[in-house]
């Protein structure tokens, strides 16, 4: 039996599949998470290169491959499914060389990063040549390196309980969220100045970073006295303590100038999505996922929790159980550095966002 579909304004799009992250849980470097936020593309950068495709994007960065997932919603388990490049000069599908396995699971490669240069990955039926049934717009990314200065930081004789070497499993780890927007954050532990033992006295309780956020205007001197500490012009200064009595991180960018300063402070308690989080705060993502430009939350929604820039509070347990967890674990916000950048959302376009400011960093 056949069904008529009448699309108007073409503002209508019905698809039997979707694509989504090859893996749950833990972020996993070869499997980025796929920004399906509605079939909306939102506004792209020009040098990005813009397709007909309605749907989901995803970052790559230039020689590395990948794995996506399809997911069946509304097709048979059987039908045989095809995936195929539009270009594959800038990207290519290098696996399965025929039909996709009963686990959705395909492999593309990104080969450049060029400008302007449109691709879309094609989901088709029956054959490579076979009709359309989903796309996905992927960009590729050219590696850009952003340098890191580590300081491990004494608070009234209390130190941090990390050590240089604990940071380089650390930053690994970050970059592994980082790796689909093509940003690489290099901690090396063998220069002179990485990880250095730096101490602060007269704090009000040792070991520990006070700050009063809710006055106005606030109280940042505690916190201005770290990021002031030693710093290093040709890096991402990140100061490292044991704690701080209303945040697990808490960063300034660049654009504050001293004496206030700039810098990234992140207590024991903070693990690689806590970082990354404030390393996207540094390059320019001054907005949580979900806020409005006055800091309110303007939704709670799973979108907004999936997003690395999502507020550090972890999800909400009073909540359904099917929003306990977002595809990185229970009551775990996600890692997704989103591509799509809608005009009603302040928070959006992360990625192309701290790409520009991976340019002038410091």
């Amino acid at each position: 039996m056949s069904v008529r579909v009448k699309v108007r304004n073409n503002r209508q799009i019905i698809v039997p599949l979707r694509f989504g992250r090859a893996v749950t849980g833990d972020s996993v470097v070869d499997a980025p998470d796929v920004d399906d936020r509605g079939f909306a593309m939102g506004n792209r950068p020009g040098t990005w290169g813009s397709t007909t495709a309605r749907g989901a994007m995803v970052g790559i960065t230039a020689g590395d491959t990948v794995r996506i997932k399809v997911l069946r919603e509304d097709i048979d388990d059987t039908a045989s499914l095809f995936v195929t490049s539009s270009d594959t000069s800038v990207v290519t599908v290098t696996a399965p060389q025929g039909a996709l396995a009963a686990d959705g699971i395909f492999s593309i490669k990104g080969l450049v990063d060029v400008i302007s240069v449109p691709v879309k990955i094609q989901v088709r039926l029956g054959s490579a040549s076979g009709p359309v049934l989903g796309e996905m717009e992927p960009h590729i990314f050219q590696l850009r390196q952003v340098r890191v200065v580590a300081h491990l930081v004494s608070i009234n004789g209390t130190p941090t309980s990390r050590s240089a070497d604990d940071l380089v499993q650390l930053f690994q780890d970050v970059n592994v969220i980082w790796r689909a927007a093509g940003i690489e954050f290099v901690y090396n532990q063998d220069e002179t100045l990485q990880g250095a033992s730096e101490s602060l006295t007269q704090f009000a309780t040792a070991g520990t970073v006070t700050t009063h956020l809710d006055p106005n205007p606030p109280d940042y001197r505690e916190f201005s006295k770290v990021i002031n500490l030693s710093p290093d012009a040709n890096g991402i200064n990140v100061y490292f303590v044991q704690a701080a009595n209303e945040w697990t991180g808490l960063t300034y960018d660049h654009d504050t100038a001293r004496p206030d300063g700039y810098g990234v402070v992140l207590v024991d308690d903070g693990d690689a999505h806590a970082l990354a989080h404030e390393l996207g705060h540094f390059l320019d993502l001054d907005i949580h996922a979900g806020e409005d430009r006055q800091g309110h939350h303007a939704r709670d929604d799973i979108d907004s929790e999936r997003r690395v820039m999502f507020d550090l509070r972890r999800l909400d347990s009073d909540q359904p159980a099917y929003r306990h967890d977002v595809g990185y674990g229970d009551l775990v916000p996600g890692n997704l550095i989103d591509l799509k950048d809608f005009s009603s959302d302040q928070s959006d376009g992360a990625l192309a966002r701290s790409r520009r400011r991976s340019l002038n960093p410091f």
